[in-house]
Order: C-alpha cells, then sequence, then structure tokens
C-alpha cells in the first residue's frame, strides 16, 4: 500500500501542532515499514518538537543505519548532539563526525545550515578559532545571500565562540 496518504495526514497533523497524534501515525506506518527511513526522520522530526529526546536520537540513529547516504538524519542528530545544555564530550565528539559525514555527502553544494551546523559542532568540541573561522564565512554567504535571519543567528554564535563559549539556541 502506498505510504503518501499516511504522510498527508502526517503533515497535516504537524502543521496544526499535533506532534503526539503524527507520532502514532507515523509508529503505525513503521509497523507495515520498519525499513522506511522516511519514517524514521519523520519520527525523530516529531520526538524532538515533543521534547522526547531519547527517543528523538534512537529515530534519527535508525534512518541513518537505513540510509547512510542521506545527510538529513545524520545534520538533525548533531542538533540533539551539540547543541543541547546537558551535552557531554562523547556526544560533541559524534556530533562533529556525523557532520564531517554530511559535508562529504554533499559535496560542493553545502547549504548554509550545515555549515552553520559544522561551527556549532566545532566549538562543541572546543574548536573555537576553527568555529570562528567556519562562522565567519558562513556570514559572508548569509550576507550574500540577503538572509538576515542567517546573519543574525551566526553573528550571535559568532560571538559566543569569541568568548570561548557554544552558542546555545532559544529554539531550533
Amino acid at each position: 500500500a502506498s505510504l503518501e496518504p499516511r504522510r498527508n495526514l502526517i503533515r497535516l497533523l504537524a502543521v496544526s501542532g499535533r506532534p503526539k497524534e503524527a507520532i502514532a501515525q507515523i509508529q503505525t506506518g513503521l509497523k507495515y515499514n520498519p525499513d522506511n527511513a522516511d519514517l524514521w526522520f519523520q519520527s525523530g522530526l516529531f520526538y524532538e518538537e515533543a521534547g522526547q529526546i531519547a527517543q528523538a536520537r534512537n529515530s534519527f540513529e535508525t534512518a541513518i543505519a537505513l540510509d547512510p547516504r542521506w545527510p538529513l538524519p545524520k545534520e538533525s542528530l548533531v542538533w540533539l548532539l551539540v547543541l543541547q545544555p546537558q551535552m557531554n564530550a562523547v556526544d560533541a565528539r559524534q556530533g562533529l563526525g556525523l557532520v564531517n559525514e554530511a559535508l562529504n555527502l554533499y559535496g560542493t553544494e553545502v547549504p548554509l545550515r550545515v555549515r552553520e551546523l559544522q561551527a556549532c559542532a566545532l566549538a562543541a568540541n572546543g574548536k573555537f578559532p576553527e568555529a570562528i573561522e567556519t562562522a565567519t564565512k558562513t556570514r559572508e554567504a548569509f550576507l550574500q545571500a540577503k538572509d538576515q535571519r542567517g546573519v543574525a543567528r551566526i553573528e550571535a554564535q559568532l560571538a559566543a565562540y569569541q568568548s570561548g563559549r557554544r552558542w546555545l539556541p532559544a529554539q531550533r
């Protein structure tokens, strides 16, 4: 059976601010399609939105195991690993490894959000000079793209890195 009707329902629940119901629909989909990386990825996003970080992490890790060449679950897992207040050194190292894998998968067409995430992962590992360099280049790219929200966000990150701190967003 096609997953498209379920995906449409999940999207509708998501935009209606009903992540728990979206998760229930995804779980039903996973019963019938346990090897579907997209469903695992979507469940991770909704678990994260619902504040269920351990479940989100498990979902992203499963999506990565099912489709290791897909960078989006890696990016999302990096957000969980390096941008949580309770981050530890193991998570920081894993996050940096994952963001580097995502960079390699994108090749020469790396989205700015991944460069920004790379700076976050570098800072989480105490590599502040490299984080500053990456964030500075990313800021220039945001300026060229006329993305003022991106510029403001990366400038906040730069200020944190320049004072020897990692940056934690108010929300993702």
